[in-house]
């Protein structure tokens, strides 16, 4: 989406456990305003963590992953949205993102294991069903 070669929203789910469901943004906005995240330079990457009570993620079950997500009618004007929710319990919800000017250009699902130090010692399964994307 947007300008950037490498502007992305990810889904990560994020350990130890007990489990919890975490949102990366990574445009070239700053978003360094929003409450509840760790962000490194600004503008860049933002870790949303989930604002309001939420699931822990139980391993080995199935779970519905639904995802709202509303640009910000320009980089700095901070009303853009972010919410996210897991077997229809809301757990983020982020109103004044800021995002990079453009249109999505692509969905991907691309479970990843890496970015720390961490050795895996299993082997582990992601398995989805259905994925809608839908627009106005």
């Amino acid at each position: 989406m947007g300008s950037g070669a490498h502007d992305a929203l990810i889904i990560q789910l994020a350990g130890p456990s007990p489990y919890t469901m975490k949102v990366q943004v990574e445009f070239d906005t700053d978003n360094s305003h929003l409450a509840n995240v760790t962000c490194g330079s600004s503008p860049g990457a933002c870790l949303l963590h989930g604002n309001v009570p939420q699931p822990r993620v139980r391993l080995a079950e199935w779970h519905r992953i639904e995802m709202h997500v509303k640009q910000s009618t320009s980089p700095t004007s901070k009303d853009g949205v972010v919410q996210w929710w897991m077997d229809g319990t809301l757990i983020a919800n982020y109103t004044t993102v800021n995002f990079p000017t453009g249109n999505w250009i692509e969905a991907q699902l691309s479970p990843t294991w890496g970015g720390g130090s961490n050795t895996k010692t299993e082997q582990d399964y992601f398995w989805f069903d259905h994925m809608h994307i839908s627009r106005q």
